[in-house]
This record gives C-alpha cells, sequence and structure tokens, in this order.
C-alpha cells in the first residue's frame, strides 16, 4: 500500500461500492509479477534470495526495447518501479478489474517479508481510506508462516510499516537484523507463542469485520493451518531459564480448566471461514497438485 494509492482508491469505492481487501505477505502483495509480454521476452534472474528479479539482456537492441516500456514504470530518478507493475499484476487486481470487470475495487495489504500481525494490522494504519462508502467488503485473508513476528517501525511514513523478525539465531549481512532475530529465535519464539499469537491477530480481524459488516475468507498460503496443530503447539508447557532461553517444551497432563480455556481459545480462530478448495490445506498444495 503507499499513500498516493489512496485517492484511487477512494474514487473507485465511491464508484463501485463493493471492495476486495487482501491480506497476507509477498504472495499477496504481488512480489515477482512481471507483466507477461516481459516475462517471455527477456530472461530474468533472481540477484539474491528474497529480491525482485532483473532482466538479463543479450543486446543493446533488447535493453533499449525494455527501457522504452518501462517508461510507464520509472521513477522519478530513472529507477525502475517494479512495486507498480506487481500491484497490478496481483491476484486481487486481476481478481478485481479482470475477472469481476471492475465491479469491485481492489485494496491490497499485502506486505512482502511480514507477518500476520503486520498485514492485519495495516487495516487501521490507513485512516484515509473511506470504508463508509462500501456497501459490501470481502477480507481475503493469506496467513503466511505464524513464526514471522512484527513490529512497527519509528518511522512510519511510506510503504514499510513494520520490521519482521523470524526465529532464525543468525543472519549474515545485516547486524541489527542478526541482533533482533537471534533475540526473537532465543527469548521469545515457541511453537505456543506464535499459535497464541495467530489468534490474536485473527481476532482483531474479526471484529473489524464485525464493525465494518465484512465477509471473511481465510487461506493459507503457504503452510497449514489446522487445529491439531494448534492443540500440538498450544497445549504444551514451557519452562525457560531465567535469561529466558527455553529450558523444555513438552506435554504433560493440564487441569482440566486449563486445557478447557486453552480449547475455547482455539476455538476462537475463525475456522467457519476457512476455505479448501479441492481438500487442500494452502494455496501452495493447490497450484501444485
Amino acid at each position: 500500500m503507499r499513500l498516493n494509492q489512496i485517492s484511487d482508491i477512494n474514487a473507485s469505492l465511491e464508484k463501485t461500492k463493493k471492495a476486495v481487501v487482501a491480506l497476507g505477505c509477498s504472495f499477496v502483495e504481488g512480489q515477482g509479477a512481471i507483466d507477461q509480454c516481459l516475462l517471455e521476452e527477456y530472461k530474468w534472474i533472481p540477484p539474491r534470495l528474497g529480491e525482485a528479479m532483473e532482466p538479463r539482456f543479450e543486446n543493446k537492441k533488447t535493453k533499449r526495447s525494455f527501457k522504452q516500456y518501462m517508461t510507464q514504470y520509472t521513477n522519478p530518478d530513472g529507477s525502475y518501479d517494479y512495486a507498480r507493475m506487481e500491484l497490478k499484476n496481483s491476484f486481487v487486481s486481476v481478481l478485481c478489474n479482470d475477472l469481476l470487470n471492475g465491479s469491485y475495487t481492489p485494496i491490497n495489504f499485502g506486505t512482502r517479508g511480514c507477518g500476520n500481525r503486520a498485514t492485519i494490522s495495516n487495516l487501521f494504519l490507513w485512516p484515509e481510506i473511506r470504508w463508509d462508502l462500501a456497501e459490501e467488503i470481502i477480507v481475503v485473508w493469506f496467513p503466511s508462516g505464524p513464526e514471522r513476528f512484527d513490529f512497527i517501525k519509528d518511522n512510519l511514513y511510506g510503504n514499510r510499516k513494520f520490521v519482521s523478525m523470524w526465529p532464525n539465531p543468525s543472519l549474515e549481512g545485516s547486524v541489527t537484523k542478526a541482533r533482533l532475530w537471534k533475540s526473537y529465535y532465543e527469548s521469545l519464539y515457541s511453537n505456543k507463542f506464535v499459535y497464541l499469537e495467530s489468534i490474536v491477530h485473527a481476532n482483531n480481524l474479526i471484529n473489524w469485520c464485525k464493525v465494518h459488516n465484512a465477509d471473511l475468507v481465510v487461506y493459507p498460503a503457504f503452510c497449514n493451518y489446522n487445529r491439531k496443530i494448534f492443540e500440538d503447539a498450544i497445549y504444551t508447557t514451557i519452562n525457560r531459564s531465567q535469561d529466558t532461553k527455553i529450558i523444555d517444551e513438552k506435554h504433560v497432563p493440564l487441569p482440566p480448566s486449563l486445557e478447557e480455556h486453552l480449547g475455547k481459545t482455539i476455538d476462537s480462530w475463525p475456522w467457519d471461514c476457512m476455505w479448501h478448495p479441492e481438500d487442500t490445506g494452502n494455496w501452495a498444495e493447490l497450484v501444485l497438485s
């Protein structure tokens, strides 16, 4: 999401009165969604893991033709703005603009590299959006890996409002990230932690949908969310040392009252909103089946 998109979104909402809101990580945002004609005409290479592909030019002629095409996606400093192309080609834009013939307004809160906290929190961080114009709202949430833990940046301006950590004890390159990720891995992360966090984020989304009279569809992007996984993670006892490192994480008999409480907590996940096309557990399974 970019601030300069808001006026177009509001203008579209005023016209359509309907919106499809997409929540998720890079898959939802559209990372790598290059125009089909460019994908077929040029050879593309990924420079580094997690970065957008770049074209490889065989001669000056192909480079010139590429530059001419990319004038519509060029920033004032001359750099290419792939993000605009990716947003145009993201699934929610194709769904609303092409398959639904522009009858719905696409609103894309996908955030590359980030987790569920970030994408759901975006619903509260763009107050300029005129939700009151929408008579129908469909929220499609593709939960990403629950292990991703997001927190908001001190500098709220710009497109990337969150920093995300994954439970990796070491990370080459950025010293700042390495420190953050290691601290998260050693002091916060556990299966129980991430699934309880996921339940809290889901309930924030449920409440938002109730306030805005929105319908919710949940279909995980690339990892499964089912009750057994939640129970295996949450019905555990975790002991940490004084310096917060996990000593042990194990299943032991729980007092009946605590097991009942945790069961009701798991029940608060939006199970009735989960979508399982062709009995698949996530989108990656669907496309590979």
